[in-house]
């Protein structure tokens, strides 16, 4: 029993997870989508063609050449989706399986009636191919497509023990259908986390979580080709001591120090622009627009260090410059205003402090 219930759960895709990889879940299904509307508009089509050439099924054609059209439609939306386009993508996986489940209630009550066996085999292939976002959808479509059964089933006079049978089929296979479906959703699920956390990891600073270097330069090249479209202001910092800590107590103290400063930064700044550490005691703060409260930021950063105090009693002191796009002609004078301002800044600290800045 436990066993069952580790199964389920780990079946279970949470929020979280969901939110991180729902964009690649999305490419994942408009490729599927792409995929079978193509399949299905050739499989249609070759059904076409052989229900005019055999007489036998020839009376069926009308309904092969609805379904032919359906998914060539079909095919044409899958392919002018974009990633923009999530909620197209989305109608039209419902559509492909209704589409599949409508062909199922065909064969089962007008084409092969007395076969109890062949109407909803089609579930075990449509069920499982596109839905990887919640599996409540696929019992939904299910249940739809069953009152539809019935109701064609009825009208068409079916066999009791036929209907019977179809119906224990729809069970088996449903359910066949859902546990292969909720499988690969996981598969997918799992990959595109994967692929999210791959992404994460590259633009991602180990050691305090926040942007790393590479990302700070991406977003300095952004902000570069599009200069004079936009104002932003830079703030740079530099932790002040940290060599005395590191030398005194050790890496993992000054890691220590490094981790706290970021999380004050984050805690000041992250509402308002997008934070990095750019490297050893180095952040940094891109801010969309003209600060209008650096004072009043640096004031509020200023309180959350004085807050905070290393392993060993240290205490935490950051060095803070800011400059605007609009004072300089390029990110790369932008980007040394900044220095230049917050190393005047660090002076003035040492200066007050009596710190050795030769050791510090």
């Amino acid at each position: 029993m436990e066993k069952v219930k580790n199964l389920l759960k780990s079946l279970i895709i949470d929020k979280s997870t969901w939110e991180k990889t729902k964009d690649e879940i999305a490419k994942e299904n408009q490729t599927s989508l792409r995929v079978f509307s193509v399949i299905g508009t050739l499989l249609f089509f070759i059904l076409t063609i052989v229900s005019f050439a055999v007489p036998d099924i020839g009376k069926y054609s009308t309904s092969y050449v609805v379904f032919t059209l359906i998914f060539i439609v079909m095919t044409l939306l899958s392919f002018f989706a974009t990633k923009n386009h999530k909620w197209l993508i989305r109608v039209l996986i419902h559509f492909f399986l209704l589409t599949i489940l409508a062909f199922g209630i065909l064969l089962g009550t007008f084409v092969n009636p007395e076969t109890p066996t062949i109407s909803y085999v089609v579930l075990l292939f449509a069920c499982p191919l596109l839905f990887t976002e919640k599996s409540l959808f696929i019992n939904i479509d299910i249940l739809v497509s069953v009152g539809f059964y019935a109701l064609f089933a009825v009208a068409n006079g079916q066999d009791k023990n036929i209907f019977a049978n179809n119906m224990i089929n729809i069970v088996i296979f449903g359910l066949i259908s859902l546990c292969v479906s909720v499988y690969l959703s996981k598969t997918k699920f799992q990959k595109a986390l994967f692929a999210y956390n791959a992404q994460v990891a590259g633009i991602t600073d180990k050691l305090t979580g926040l942007g790393n270097r590479h990302l700070y330069e991406s977003e300095i090249k952004r902000i570069s080709d599009s200069w004079n479209s936009d104002v932003y202001t830079l703030f740079a910092f530099d932790l002040n001591g940290l060599k005395v800590t590191n030398d005194k107590y050790g890496h993992s103290a000054g890691d220590a120090l490094l981790t706290d400063a970021a999380t004050c930064i984050e805690k000041v700044f992250s509402k308002t622009g997008k934070v990095f550490r750019i490297g050893g005691d180095e952040f940094a703060v891109i801010i969309n627009g003209r600060c209008a409260i650096e004072k009043e930021l640096c004031s509020r950063l200023a309180e959350e260090t004085a807050k905070m105090k290393g392993p060993y009693g240290n205490k935490l002191s950051i060095s803070v410059g800011v400059a605007c796009t609009g004072e300089v002609e390029n990110t790369k004078e932008w980007i040394v205003l900044a220095d230049q301002r917050m190393y005047k800044n660090k002076a003035n600290f040492y200066e007050k402090s009596g710190f050795d800045r030769r050791k510090a």
